[in-house]
């Protein structure tokens, strides 16, 4: 006899508390990612759950889906606007232009300050 898989009724009661995403629901059921995937995919097939949004990544990455309960449209892809493209290239930008200062400064106690003076 196959064994029981637990984890599917444990991500839809996680999710009747509300949206998550995978990681959301890693961090609160106590199991790994790679774990909740496959059932994730299984739950999407069966229609039990849906991608309501996606969520905007934490610095470089792709967007993550938000689940939640029962059958809906599944949320279009939302694909980074040119100026938030942009808005991230100048921020990698100044901070790489800051550790380059302080590496120009390297044998100088000072040379934190110094880059930030400069900037």
């Amino acid at each position: 006899m196959p064994k029981a898989n637990l984890t599917r009724p444990a991500i839809l009661k996680a999710l009747e508390t509300g949206d998550m995403t995978r990681r959301d629901l890693s961090d609160s059921l106590e199991i790994s990612p790679a774990t909740i995937q496959p059932n994730i995919r299984e739950m999407l097939d069966r229609k039990e759950i849906h991608i309501c949004g996606w969520q905007p990544p934490k610095g470089k990455g792709a967007r993550a889906p938000i689940y939640r309960v029962g059958p809906g449209r599944n949320a279009n892809w939302e694909v980074q606007t040119r100026d938030e493209r942009n808005a991230k290239k100048r921020g990698w930008a100044k901070a790489r232009a800051v550790r380059n200062r302080i590496a120009a400064h390297a044998g100088n106690p000072f040379s934190s300050l110094i880059a930030q003076v400069s900037a």
